[in-house]
């Protein structure tokens, strides 16, 4: 038996997270707060998991990678499961705990400034616990989630995302039959200047959960990677020959450090 619940946004970027019963055993996939969001109303809808007892509560947590929206929420989970695991590779937890420890300061300095009405979420010493319950594997090394009750295990595999990033594939073996679902989470099929495009499990799946951000965009069906880089290096060119000064907006983690290696390749 797969029992599947969305615990955030499901139509729009915010507080990505996912409820699984598989075969009995919990588990929770991602847990991140809406970026566009402040406080308790930026977290998933833990409230619907919270009173679960026994082996659906869930044990561990699975994290496809370290952006804000996928791991902000993650302090008020493990406050609220004690016991709760977090699963992810390597770089993904290196990635979150700095950024964690990042968002703390920074809702901590919104809040004593004013710009915020709510609290902080967490502060350092929550963290401080929260870190010791990482577990990390490497890509495509399998790994035991269930304690009790049908095998239940999971893999990594790369999601062409941010550095670290993965989909899940989660294997529930139950009464002679064996069930697969994959989460994609964030994720990108072309090779990007510094991480290559994902690769995914071999079929056959019978459940697929896949992020689909601009997933039916009009603009995004009629332009390519390589003629959007080929028109933001004439525009820089542009703004150099004039003396100029260019201000490129991106994202701290994964696309800033693509868009430096893209202007060292121009």
């Amino acid at each position: 038996m797969l029992q599947f619940l969305s615990l955030g946004g499901t139509d729009e970027i915010g507080a990505s997270c996912h409820y699984l019963n598989a075969g009995g055993t919990g588990l929770v996939l991602d847990a991140g707060a809406d970026p566009n969001t402040e406080g308790p109303p930026s977290l998933p809808r833990y409230d619907l998991i919270r009173d679960l007892a026994g082996t659906a509560a869930p044990g561990n947590v699975v994290l496809t990678h370290a952006h804000h929206d996928h791991i902000g929420g993650l302090p008020s989970l493990v406050e609220i499961f004690p016991h709760i695991r977090i699963r992810c590779t390597p770089p993904t937890r290196a990635l979150s705990e700095f950024m964690l420890y990042a968002s703390a300061r920074l809702q901590a300095r919104k809040f004593r400034e004013g710009s915020s009405l709510h609290a902080p979420l967490f502060d350092a010493g929550q963290l401080d616990d929260t870190v010791t319950r990482f577990f990390t594997h490497a890509y495509q090394e399998p790994f035991r989630l269930s304690a009790n009750g049908a095998p239940v295990s999971a893999q990594f595999f790369s999601a062409g995302h941010v550095v670290g990033s993965a989909g899940v594939l989660v294997t529930v073996e139950e009464a002679g039959r064996t069930r697969r679902l994959f989460y994609t989470g964030d994720t990108n099929t072309r090779a990007q200047a510094i991480i290559p495009g994902a690769c995914y499990p071999t079929p056959p799946l019978d459940i697929l959960v896949m992020e689909s951000t601009l997933g039916a965009d009009v603009l995004a069906e009629h332009t390519t990677r390589k003629s959007e880089e080929r028109r933001f290096c004439e525009t820089l060119q542009g703004v150099i020959a004039r003396e100029g000064c260019a201000l490129v907006p991106v994202f701290m983690l994964g696309r800033a450090q693509e868009m430096l290696a893209v202007i060292d390749r121009f």
